[in-house]
């Protein structure tokens, strides 16, 4: 009977964990098609799996989990994808050497959600470590070394280091030319970034070369829908609209807003920078009540999918105040723009320059509605709540008297 149980438990294990390869081989397919939700379903089944075979912080479930993780990521769940890799990190620390090539892993995955969700001083620590850890135990020469020098590049361009970014991303590029080939896909990642950050340094016309270039190869070599060479489609996009190349901007943001939509989901974060993008084409080139309804559409969802405080909602709000101000309704953007000075105040500080900034450019809103103002509706607010009393909000009345004084209001103030 003892015989008969064993082999039963042993053929159970064998099931799942066959199966967990399986589903995880599926999933990975899926990514390569975009199919993000479909390969979540498969990863989560993956990791419940692995933790009723081997229990919950066994380093089989968390690799799991890890995978699980990541696949949160590719959907959009940013925080809920840095949750995952945060608990992670700190089960796998005291049970993996941290030389060897799942911890790194790990480390980098966590690298990743901390740039997904914009803290990208902790991002650059992570990649930091990431890469000592591989140069050091694995050598220069090794693909994941180079993926992560190219990884820390990207994080010195994200805090403003863009020479420092250039160096590193440079040496990667030639390097992964060198050893991997000029089609692999981990070359044209840096060669893509390498033309983002060539623009940055100034040179924009070899920059619209390289990114050029690299979409072709990576359309020839990896098809038009792949997610990289649309990343690198959207780039060349946005190189076009800074060198107010208004048509070529248009038709590329165009193309790449459609493949999104259609591969990544409506409510997915770079569909909507990208809806976000094609706002601002139809701003430059004086389309305003368009540019007005793209830029809502794009703050609404986000604010709804993402949450008011997340960068990128915070980006589009500004926007959106923006199209709002040239279609001449400047009471509800002044009340927008004071909704995201408080945001900015709450998540910055007070002076923090981003912060100071949106209140620079509320100021500029009560100078712009100047002698127009004939009454003024006061009411409270809170980055969580609209339409209070007075009083019992966050909003500066001291600040706002002083605004209204020096443009010589004398009209009459209704509490709504």
């Amino acid at each position: 009977m003892n015989f008969l149980k064993k082999s039963q438990m042993k053929l159970r294990k064998q099931f799942y964990e066959d199966q967990i390869v399986d589903y995880d081989r599926q999933a990975n397919l899926y990514k390569q098609e975009m199919k993000y939700f479909e390969a979540l379903k498969l990863h989560k089944k993956c990791y419940e799996m692995a933790c009723d075979l081997y229990g919950r912080y066994a380093i089989e479930s968390l690799i799991c989990l890890n995978n699980l993780g990541r696949t949160y990521a590719d959907t959009g769940d940013y925080f809920h994808a840095l949750d995952v890799a945060l608990e992670v990190y700190h089960h796998t620390q005291d049970i993996l050497s941290h030389r060897s090539q799942e911890f790194i892993v790990i480390c980098y995955n966590l690298a990743l959600s901390y740039h997904d969700v914009s803290d990208y001083q902790k991002a650059l620590e992570m990649y930091k470590q990431c890469y000592d850890l591989s140069q050091t135990y694995y050598g220069l020469k090794n693909r994941d070394t180079l993926l992560y020098l190219y990884s820390l590049g990207m994080a010195y361009n994200d805090v403003g280091d863009y020479q420092k970014a250039y160096d590193m991303i440079h040496e990667a590029y030639h390097m992964q030319k060198s050893i991997l080939g000029e089609t692999d896909i981990d070359t044209l990642k840096s060669m893509k970034e390498l033309g983002v950050i060539v623009n940055q340094l100034g040179y924009h016309q070899e920059a619209v070369n390289i990114l050029e270039n690299c979409y072709d190869m990576f359309k020839k070599y990896y098809g038009k829908v792949h997610n990289e060479t649309i990343s690198v489609y959207s780039c060349l996009g946005n190189l076009y609209l800074n060198l107010k190349e208004y048509a070529k901007a248009q038709e590329v943001l165009s193309d790449v807003y459609q493949i999104r939509k259609e591969r990544l989901g409506q409510t997915h974060v770079y569909t909507l920078i990208t809806l976000s993008d094609l706002s601002t084409v139809y701003y430059q080139i004086g389309e305003y009540q368009k540019s007005l309804e793209l830029a809502k559409k794009a703050y609404i969802t986000m604010k709804e999918t993402y949450g008011e405080k997340y960068n990128h909602c915070l980006d589009m709000l500004q926007n959106y105040i923006r199209c709002l101000q040239k279609n001449n309704d400047i009471d509800k953007a002044i009340d927008f723009q004071d909704k995201l000075y408080l945001l900015k105040k709450e998540k910055y500080g007070y002076n923090d320059p981003k912060t100071l900034q949106s209140l620079h450019d509320l100021s500029y809103l009560y100078y712009a509605m100047g002698k127009n103002l004939i009454h003024v509706h006061i009411n409270d607010n809170a980055p969580s709540q609209d339409c209070l009393l007075p009083g019992n909000g966050t909003m500066d009345y001291p600040r706002l008297l002083r605004q209204l004084k020096q443009q010589d209001y004398h009209g009459s103030f209704i509490i709504e």
